[in-house]
């Protein structure tokens, strides 16, 4: 059965464990677990769709059929609300419940690795890092970043950098980058990676005001296309970041940090025709 702690949003999960249990279990049908919650099998298709929520009533229900340990449920009670989570107060809180109990299934390293992403500083200041001279200057680090952090943020993020193998210090005090690139990777499901793309966005929107346009570069583009070609628009979008890495590590002399954000997001549900039908 699927590990519950690697998911961001329990109707993920909740659709890995009944595909699962299908294959184990010739009986298992949306009728029969329905039954056993209880819950109308068409609104239980809707939920593991991802159209729905499941109510707070719905949860002890939930937990009895798929079979949870104590901690396994106590992670899927935090995991509900977690999904339903609008606004940045509601989604930090409901966040630090779900690392809590995180923090007891995982290694230090992973741990640590989920607090590198909680902060969209600390790869701002890996970065800065990259280019050279800093010798334990705390205060000129934090005045370094945009928008400013406070030098104990920025002697945090170093402490922490440290931690997890990814900048060293040498004997004359400098420090330097153990690794060019890092990467979550296609597959991640990290919580704290969730949050860095949450705060990235925001600090996109807050360049607007805070940079000149010949400081930033903010465009967008809208356009109508197959659903079924997003995956293709998904490549498309990977290969240019793995192009712009690429020229990116190119270059000679680098003396400052920029975050480059690439949003794909519809903008509309199906569209309806003229006889009905909808267009998807």
């Amino acid at each position: 059965m699927p590990d519950i702690f690697l998911y961001t949003d329990y109707r993920s999960y909740l659709s890995d464990w009944f595909d699962e249990s299908k294959k184990q279990h010739s009986f298992m049908s949306y009728r029969y677990l329905g039954s056993k919650i209880p819950t109308d099998p068409g609104y239980l298709v809707r939920i593991l769709s991802g159209q729905r929520h499941i109510s707070e009533a719905l949860i002890p229900g939930f937990i009895q059929a798929l079979r949870l340990s104590d901690r396994e449920a106590q992670y899927f009670q935090a995991l509900v609300p977690f999904t339903k989570a609008r606004g940045e107060r509601s989604v930090r809180e409901a966040l630090q419940k779900l690392l809590a109990l995180r923090d007891l299934r995982v290694k230090t390293l992973e741990s640590g690795q989920y607090k590198f992403y909680q902060a969209w500083y600390h790869t701002s200041v890996r970065l800065v890092l990259a280019l050279g001279k800093f010798t334990g200057d705390f205060g000129g680090l934090a005045r370094c970043l945009s928008p400013e952090i406070t030098p104990e943020q920025a002697e945090e993020s170093v402490r922490l950098l440290q931690d997890l193998g990814l900048v060293r210090e040498d004997p004359d005090g400098s420090w330097h980058l153990t690794e060019d690139f890092i990467t979550t990777g296609d597959a991640w499901k990290g919580i704290g990676v969730k949050e860095f793309q949450r705060q990235t966005l925001r600090l996109a929107m807050e360049s607007v005001d805070r940079h000149s346009r010949e400081e930033r570069s903010i465009s967008t583009l809208s356009l109508t296309i197959p659903r079924s070609e997003l995956p293709a628009l998904k490549e498309i979008t990977k290969q240019f970041r793995a192009q712009v890495m690429r020229w990116a590590g190119a270059q000679a002399d680098p003396d400052r940090v920029y975050q480059v954000n690439i949003q794909i997001f519809p903008l509309s549900q199906s569209v309806p025709t003229d006889d009905g039908e909808e267009l998807s």
